[in-house]
């Protein structure tokens, strides 16, 4: 659902917005003193209609050490995973 992600100063993380492109275009994540990355995952995207994509990301060493926290949030094991109500209409059917 959602990952966070404490950084270490140390670059490597990539994002890429367009994953059905054909040729996919990546982008690092800078890598901000005291930040945490917020990563959606499929089942946000899943929740939410589409309106949350979930990322597609992949990490690339580059020789330095790097050192990675997530804290990974999920639900219940018995959770239904389906369009939540509000997040649809007459215009916007479940995906």
């Amino acid at each position: 659902m959602i990952t966070l992600l404490a950084t270490d100063g140390v670059v490597g993380l990539q994002i890429c917005k367009d994953r059905n492109a054909k040729l996919q275009i990546w982008e690092y994540v800078p890598s901000i003193e005291g930040a945490i990355v917020v990563n959606l995952g499929d089942m946000m995207e899943r929740w939410s209609n589409g309106l949350f994509r979930s990322t597609l990301h992949r990490v690339i060493l580059n020789g330095q050490t790097r050192y990675s926290i997530p804290f990974f949030v999920e639900p219940n094991h018995d959770c239904i995973i389906e369009c939540l109500p509000t997040c649809q209409s007459e215009n916007n059917l479940p995906k």
